[in-house]
């Protein structure tokens, strides 16, 4: 996943990067969890969703909780 490597090395982390790859060995990839941190602000509340992409890959949803 170059996201991590290449946008996101902040996020290359087990409870991140672990929880997606855990959630694609089981097939068709549709995970929600809450993180902490962001590119800018590591205190942040993030909610992440991550689903399978048509045609392979996936897509990444990032919504910044308000203050």
């Amino acid at each position: 996943l170059g996201f991590f490597t290449r946008v996101a090395p902040c996020m290359d982390h087990p409870g991140f990067r672990g929880r997606i790859e855990r959630a694609l060995e089981g097939g068709t990839l549709d995970v929600e969890f809450g993180w902490t941190g962001d590119f800018g602000d590591a205190g942040r509340s993030l909610r992440i969703r991550a689903q399978s992409a048509t045609g392979g890959g996936l897509w990444l949803f990032l919504l910044r909780e308000e203050d």
